[in-house]
């Protein structure tokens, strides 16, 4: 995918808050290609964070890269979703 950002991030919002919206558990996201999250990025995130948390299930970011493991903790994204670093 290479970057998350306003031109790509409703390649992944559509499907993510769609699969949101009847979680059997955590829903997971691969994020070992992505190179660069915008706020437009991370807005989806949010939303679907916040539909998971409506059904009490988690979104979960796996093999974050190290950059984008800071971005998510500066924006103290971290205490809503779950982030495990690449």
């Amino acid at each position: 995918m290479g970057s998350l950002t306003i031109e790509t991030s409703d390649i992944l919002s559509e499907p993510l808050i769609s699969h949101c919206e009847d979680p059997d558990g955590p829903v997971v996201v691969d994020l070992c290609e992505v190179t660069y999250v915008s706020s437009a990025g991370l807005r989806v995130f949010m939303m679907a964070a916040k539909r998971l948390r409506e059904r009490n299930a988690r979104l979960l970011l796996r093999r974050v890269p190290p950059a984008t493991v800071g971005i998510l903790k500066m924006t103290n994204f971290t205490r809503f979703l779950d982030v495990e670093p690449l």
